[in-house]
């Protein structure tokens, strides 16, 4: 029968196993490479044992024969069945052997029983799949896997040997008391986040085999006060604790400390991510882009100059999300786009803030909650507001849009608490949901547009408005516009 077979094949197999182990558990002398559990070329992580260690060498290889257990199987021979389905006239079903036993009346009793077991009720078959792993068998260290190390806060110094290759995402992200690492030549990639959150690492160099480094690699490592990267990096340099691409000049990772250099041409992606410990950066005139997140969350950065003649022509989303201890702000007559959330939460921006005529496009909450700006000029360049631009500028008092702006988004006046009045241009051909919303000393609007521009909802006007004044003429339009008919007795033509 089914079952006959099943139990012969099993015994078959748990005899060769016994042969090669000669016990139920592998027993190990502990060697270095028993701090670490593997996937065949990969180190994934620490053991138990493993993550006790302050001072940490990872090996360059390890020996399945020396007992090592990995992600994956031990060492020997072991039989995965695959059972599709059986009827019910086939239970219950009675497996026998050293490491496979029990009665079971159903597949429910089956699967959560014996892992190796897969079942897929879809036909009536079954099949027995052997994989062997050989005895002894040696592997090469070659990889550090994803957050391999991540959040493991005992160890101090880190040595990655010369056989690694490949450094994956975040592998040393969170390890809050690494002070010291050592990268061996041979690593060729490094990927995201690599110490992301590393509080006391001070010291990061690059060897010269290395020619991928990802996003992210010094981000919240507060601490950090020399970057360098190894003289015959042909990808890669280092100037000014800063690393640098070769071809674009474009600066991928700072720290505290850095300098920009005249040469560089961009600042990469959270190139400062969570540097809370920068606390004023001097952008040269040969930079043209500042990146995404370039500088997110840099809440000590208290000054941003841009130097005379700037060629800056774009400011990145997120670029100085959350820099509130950022008070004054001159954007250089270069720039052409501002993008979404760049000074967002930048709650310590104060006074005027005067847009150059250059900007194009000003992003979705580009300045949302800068609570203590009192007055924002948005040149005739610019046509585009994204939605929430000036949302919760609690302290706005003053507004001046630009005549070829197109539309006002959503939200994007919103609860400016202290805005009392606004010319809205004749361009301007809707404006979105709630965009004045919240706006409770907003009295007085003036649409200069004979053409009612689209209004989305009722309340895409401040309740608190009391006189809506129009051109001489549009009375009738008005009225009969969709929405604007709610505010008929508030209309004043002037």
């Amino acid at each position: 029968t089914l079952v006959e077979q099943l139990n012969a094949k099993i015994a078959e197999l748990e005899a060769k196993i016994a042969e090669l182990e000669g016990q139920d558990d592998v027993t190990v002398t502990p060697t270095s490479a028993s701090y670490f559990t593997f996937d065949d070329g990969t180190v994934t992580g620490l053991t138990e044992e493993g993550k006790q260690l302050t001072n940490v060498v990872l090996p360059s290889s390890y020996s399945i024969g020396e007992g090592i257990k990995t992600s994956t199987t031990l060492r020997g021979l072991m039989l995965q069945v695959k059972i599709t389905s059986l009827p019910e006239s086939a239970y219950p079903i009675t497996i026998t052997g050293a490491k496979l036993s029990g009665t079971f009346n159903s597949f429910a009793e089956v699967s959560p029983k014996f892992p190796s077991i897969v079942l897929d009720n879809t036909s009536y078959t079954l099949e027995y799949i052997e994989q062997q792993y050989i005895d002894g068998e040696d592997y090469i260290i070659t990889e550090i896997g994803q957050e391999a190390f991540s959040g493991a806060s005992n160890i101090v110094t880190f040595i990655v040997p010369s056989s690694v290759t490949t450094i994956n995402s975040g592998a040393f992200s969170d390890c809050s008391n690494l002070s010291n690492i050592i990268i061996s030549e041979g690593v060729t990639s490094i990927s995201n986040y690599l110490f992301s959150g590393c509080e006391n690492l001070i010291s990061l160099n690059i060897p010269s085999t290395v020619t991928i480094i990802g996003n992210g690699l010094t981000s919240e490592c507060n601490s950090l006060i020399n970057l360098t990267v190894d003289d015959d990096n042909v990808m890669y340099y280092s100037e000014n604790n800063a690393i640098i691409e070769a071809n674009t000049n474009k600066l991928i990772a700072g720290c505290k400390n850095t300098t920009i250099s005249s040469n560089i041409t961009s600042i990469g992606s959270r190139a400062f991510y969570f540097n809370e410990s920068l606390t004023s950066i001097n952008i040269p005139s040969t930079v043209t882009t500042i990146e995404d997140n370039a500088f997110y969350n840099c809440t000590g950065l208290s000054s941003v100059n841009f130097e005379n003649v700037s060629h800056c022509t774009s400011i990145g989303n997120f670029a100085f999300w959350g820099c509130k201890n950022l008070t004054t702000l001159t954007i250089p007559n270069s720039v052409t786009s501002i993008g979404s959330s760049a000074f967002n939460n930048c709650s310590g921006l104060t006074g005027a803030l005067n847009i150059p005529n250059s900007v194009i496009t000003i992003g979705s909450s580009a300045f949302n909650g800068c609570h203590r700006l009192t007055s924002v000029t948005i040149p005739d360049s610019v046509t585009n507001i994204g939605s929430r631009a000036f949302y919760t500028c609690l302290s706005l008092t003053s507004v001046t849009i630009g005549k070829n702006v197109t539309s006002i988004e959503k939200y994007t006046f919103s609860n400016c608490q202290n805005l009392t009045s606004i010319t809205i241009p004749s361009n301007v051909a809707s404006i979105g949901e709630s965009a004045f919303s919240a706006c409770n000393k907003l009295t007085s609007i003036t649409l200069l547009a004979t053409t009612p521009p689209t209004l989305v909802s009722i309340d895409s006007i401040s309740s608190a408005t009391t006189v809506i004044k129009i051109p001489t003429g549009a009375l009738s339009l008005y009225q009969s516009a969709t929405n604007w008919s709610e505010y008929s007795d508030k209309f004043v033509e002037v």
